[in-house]
C-alpha cells in the first residue's frame, strides 16, 4: 500500500527521560513558550481582526503541542499534518494582522519571507543543538523582536519605527 505522507523518524531517543535531556534543550523550550505567549498576547493587544486572532491562537495551540512533544512523544504530530493544521493558519493570521495594521508593503514582504522560512523548518523532535539554536534565534527571538517593533510603531511609542514601518 502506498502512503501519501512519508514515514518520519524522530531524532529523539524514545526512552530519553526528561532528566537526561540536555539543559540547553529545556532552556530552548522555555524560550519557545515565552515567545509564543508574547506573540499570542500581541494579537490581542493589537486588536487583530477576530478571524486573524482565531487562526493565530489555533496555530499557537499547535505550537505548544509541537514544543512539548519531545517531552510527551505521544503528542507527536506528523510534520506535514503539523504544517497544514497549525503553521499555515499561523502564517495567514500573521499576514492578516500585518495588513490590517496598515504596515508598509515591505514590512508585509519581510513577514511573508519569514513565513516561508517558518513553513519550511523541520519538526522539533531533534536533539541537535545547532537546529534548536537556529530555531530559537531565527524564528522565536527574531519574531518576538519583530512583534515588539510593530507594537512600538503601531502604538506610537517610537516615532522612528512608526515612520519606518507604517504606510
Amino acid at each position: 500500500m502506498t502512503t501519501i505522507i512519508p514515514a518520519f523518524e524522530a531524532n529523539r531517543p524514545a526512552a530519553l527521560a526528561w532528566s537526561k535531556m540536555p539543559t540547553w534543550f529545556h532552556g530552548a523550550t522555555l524560550i519557545y513558550f515565552a515567545t509564543n505567549i508574547f506573540n499570542g498576547w500581541a494579537f490581542l493587544y493589537l486588536k487583530a481582526p477576530v478571524g486573524a486572532t482565531a487562526l493565530a491562537l489555533f496555530g499557537l495551540i499547535g505550537g505548544f503541542i509541537e514544543h512539548i512533544s519531545p517531552y510527551f512523544p505521544k503528542l507527536y504530530i506528523h510534520p506535514v499534518a503539523e504544517k497544514i493544521l497549525f503553521r499555515v493558519p499561523t502564517v495567514i493570521g500573521g499576514l492578516w494582522l500585518t495588513i490590517s495594521l496598515g504596515l508598509a508593503w515591505y514590512v508585509t514582504a519581510i513577514i511573508a519571507l519569514q513565513s516561508v522560512v517558518f513553513l519550511s523548518e523541520k519538526p522539533l523532535t531533534s536533539m541537535d543543538w545547532k537546529f534548536h539554536a537556529q530555531h530559537v534565534f531565527g524564528t522565536h527571538l527574531f519574531g518576538a523582536l519583530q512583534t515588539f517593533a510593530v507594537i512600538l510603531a503601531v502604538t506610537g511609542q517610537s516615532a522612528g519605527l512608526q515612520r519606518l514601518l507604517m504606510k
